[in-house]
């Protein structure tokens, strides 16, 4: 059975953020995962190429795992998780409707939230629970361990956490904090095996705290990251956290994971002073805190190897992986996007580039693209087009090119196209 790296949500995205996909298009994966992936995977929103990938870092390929129509809603996640019945980790993901929404003069749509689930190994793709949504863009901070799936829901000051339990068939989506009677947090990591600690992050103050779902209190957080830093990834053995960092890239440092129960509130949920508790096993490692590539800024996501070993940031318009006793500087392998745009109605030497070459890139200089928050998208205002319009996309980097093309509604070209047979008119 293949070993995982936990979900990396930045990757391959070729559009704007809101472009995700519609929940109703979401269909079966055609067929199973299979070759390749033996030694981890990434898993990553491919909007521009429409669905939720896998990508498996030591030889770069990588394969749609759900496939969906994009452009009119928004994608959360994805992140590893277990499944009732299943011996492996699966996949889950959110989507919101961000289509415009009805109003009593005005057609449109009742937005919705949902959850799903697909399995990379077999192609089966589930919806596990939806909610109507008119207030926010969709949940927000999506984590999981082998356990507990959690989020951050809601809209403005009123953000509660929710969380599913992952191991229970039919098992319903519940809150675990709910303003105004419970703080508002935003959900940022979360301890990993079965622990039921979640790191929040308060949307007032940005204080940190261990939100406790078995116990239904807070606990303190073990480290001190700032009001703006987050999300943290928690190495599977629980004992070192990678910060992401407002400035100067991650932060790898030791971690207390293993706190111990507090009983529950009378109301069985969060109040708003945590609960000290003092720290047991596992301990921390005698590391001392050390910087994972100061001279980037902000990255988007972080998330450890399963034996963490390595660790995958989200950062510089790329996928970077580092191996975690390196000393501070660059990474040891990375993943580039490229992108550049043709005119597929008459032949064009753009739709047969398969690498980032110098040359290449020198004669053909690719579009501006960059971070927009969890996924990759042009630079410019409007940039993808219609029409004969195509995109020619490579992959690389520390791996071997992956190159593809792809264009709003799919990838096929106007130049091969038939041309249209010219009937004699009548004299």
């Amino acid at each position: 059975m293949p070993r995982f790296i936990a979900a990396v949500l930045a990757a391959v995205a070729l559009a704007a953020c809101s472009g995700a996909p519609p929940a109703a298009s979401v269909q079966h994966s055609p067929s199973p995962v299979t070759g390749a992936l033996t030694n981890g995977l990434i898993a990553y929103i491919a909007d521009g190429s429409g669905g939720v990938g896998v990508l498996d870092p030591s030889t770069g390929k990588s394969k749609l795992v759900a496939p969906f129509t994009r452009g009119l809603f928004r994608v959360l996640g994805p992140v590893w998780g277990p499944a009732p019945g299943v011996d492996h980790p699966v996949i889950y993901f959110t989507l919101h409707d961000d289509r415009t929404p009805e109003r009593r003069n005005i057609a449109g749509v009742v937005p919705w939230d949902w959850i799903f689930r697909v399995d990379p190994f077999t192609g089966t793709i589930e919806p596990v629970a939806a909610s109507q949504d008119s207030q926010s863009e969709g949940p927000i901070g999506l984590v999981a361990n082998s356990h507990y799936l959690a989020m951050s829901y809601g809209c403005c000051s009123s953000y509660e956490v929710d969380e599913l339990d992952l191991t229970k068939a039919g098992a319903s989506v519940k809150a675990l904090t709910r303003p105004p009677a419970e703080p508002a947090f935003f959900t940022e990591g979360i301890a990993p095996g079965d622990s039921g600690l979640i790191a929040v992050r308060g949307a007032g103050t940005g204080a940190w705290y261990w939100l406790d779902a078995d116990a239904g209190v807070l606990h303190p957080f073990p480290l001190k990251p700032g009001p703006d830093d987050g999300p943290i990834a928690i190495s599977p053995d629980g004992t070192m956290a990678a910060v992401a960092l407002q400035s100067q890239g991650a932060l790898l440092e030791p971690i207390n994971s293993g706190l111990p129960i507090a009983s529950p509130t009378p109301s069985g949920t969060p109040g708003g002073t945590p609960s000290p508790v003092a720290s047991t096993s596992p301990k921390p490692s005698p590391v001392a805190p050390k910087h994972v590539n100061s001279r980037i800024l902000h990255p988007d996501a972080v998330a450890f190897s399963p034996d963490g070993s390595e660790l995958a940031m989200a950062a510089n318009l790329e996928i970077e992986l580092y191996k975690t006793g390196a000393p501070d500087g660059p990474p040891a392998k990375r993943t580039l996007v490229y992108m550049w745009e043709f005119n597929s109605s008459k032949v064009s030497p753009i739709s047969s580039i398969t690498d980032g070459t110098p040359e290449g890139l020198s004669k053909y200089p690719p579009m501006a693209a960059g971070v927009v928050y969890h996924h990759w998208a042009p630079s410019d205002t409007w940039a993808l087009l219609g029409g004969c319009y195509r995109y020619r996309v490579v992959i690389t980097g520390s791996i071997a090119p992956v190159a593809a093309t792809i264009r709003l509604t799919g990838s096929d070209l106007c130049s091969a196209r038939p041309t249209p047979s010219v009937k004699a008119s009548p004299t």
